[in-house]
């Protein structure tokens, strides 16, 4: 038998998303844009924009200022934070809390409004679906 794979995207994703609901800062995971799918988006503290992106990959070479996905994930106009190992979830956590705290974000609508880079995936409408965190406090 194989062995399992406990630092894989998925694990680190949520691991991430754990750390941030135990220190009380909102997040979203999979989340649609124009821009692409985020793995996890830190939103303000009201919940209608993002103050920074996430992106989880098995290896930290897979991480890259120059990565394209990156480069179109900056256009959304927040930091751009990479994580590949989930013993770091909690620090990256933290510091994202410690820097953004009071950070409005850029708005959900502004983003809405972005031209949509490569095939289309969702309607915008079912973004502001995903983000309907109802119940997740």
């Amino acid at each position: 038998m194989r062995a399992i794979a406990t630092n894989s995207e998925a694990n680190v994703q949520a691991e991430f998303y754990h750390q941030c609901r135990l220190i009380g800062l909102p997040v979203a995971l999979e989340v649609s844009t124009p821009v692409g799918r985020l793995d996890v988006a830190v939103l303000n503290a009201t919940g209608d924009g993002c103050v920074a992106i996430v992106e989880c990959k098995k290896a930290a070479c897979m991480i890259s200022a120059e990565l394209g996905q990156v480069r179109r994930y900056k256009k959304i106009g927040v930091p751009v934070y990479g994580l590949t190992d989930k013993q770091r979830c909690r620090g990256l956590a933290k510091t994202i809390q410690e820097k953004h705290a009071a950070d409005p974000g850029v708005g959900f609508a502004a983003v809405l409004e972005m031209p949509r880079i490569g095939r289309p995936r969702r309607i915008p409408q079912q973004w502001r679906d995903n983000l309907n965190i109802k119940g997740c406090g």
